[in-house]
């Protein structure tokens, strides 16, 4: 096993607040696939006064060693800026904020640093889920964590990584045609049936399966909008 590596982090604080939530279905990482097209999408709901700039998009270039990647960022002091990103692969991620829970450290894995420093391996190193799976068996996410992380490929696949209730890092896979992600942890399934983000993001995507009906991005964001949806931006990658 490789010796365990402290990784620079650009990305802000170890621990990041949680999304103060206005009325509105917040949609991190919602996730959908079609025959042709595989989409991640997310859309942020903080209050335009918690950033000290607009949002900005970066491209990084490949290395010898990194794939190239962009990604959406807003900066604000204090709060990590990385809201989602996609790298030349197809690898798209994001997150949604949760209350903070307290997690097992593990010193003896290969990485570490914190989920924040999570994002930017990912995005440099990984062209499919396989290869993030095989990452997060080899990260150590510190001891506490305030998130849950959603990561998709070119492939079709994804997952949402979010804490278990036994301190460790848990994955749950799609297993249909879509993956959703909220401010809900996706390990409390009673508590997602009663979350009206959950419930609205889902809605219009089990419908569209059922009718077989083809529900386009801007349909979806006028389903959301009339769900009481009030946000201040939204992404959408095809990342075939």
């Amino acid at each position: 096993m490789s010796s365990k590596k402290n990784l620079s982090d650009n990305y802000g604080s170890d621990t990041a607040p949680q999304s103060k939530l206005i009325e509105c279905i917040d949609l991190y990482g919602n996730y959908a696939s079609t025959t042709n097209h595989v989409y991640f999408g997310f859309n942020e709901d903080r209050e335009l006064s918690q950033f000290n700039q607009e949002t900005t998009i970066y491209f990084l270039q490949a290395t010898d060693t990194t794939y190239g990647y962009m990604e959406v960022r807003a900066e604000a002091p204090g709060i990590w800026s990385l809201r989602v990103g996609m790298n030349s692969q197809g690898i798209a991620i994001s997150g949604n904020g949760l209350p903070e829970s307290s997690i097992n450290v593990h010193p003896e894995k290969t990485y570490t640093r914190s989920y924040h420093n999570f994002y930017k391996i990912v995005l440099e190193s990984t062209g499919n889920i396989s290869d993030v799976i095989e990452l997060i068996d080899n990260f150590d996410f510190g001891s506490s964590i305030s998130a849950q992380i959603h990561i998709a490929d070119a492939q079709g696949n994804a997952l949402v990584l979010s804490p278990g209730s036994d301190g460790e890092m848990e994955i749950t896979h799609k297993v249909a045609d879509y993956l959703v992600s909220t401010n809900t942890n996706q390990l409390k399934e009673k508590a997602l049936m009663n979350d009206l983000r959950y419930l609205s993001a889902t809605h219009p995507l089990k419908e569209s399966i059922t009718k077989q009906s083809v529900l386009t991005a801007l349909d979806y964001s006028k389903r959301l909008f009339k769900a009481g949806c009030i946000r201040i931006g939204d992404v959408l990658f095809d990342i075939i």
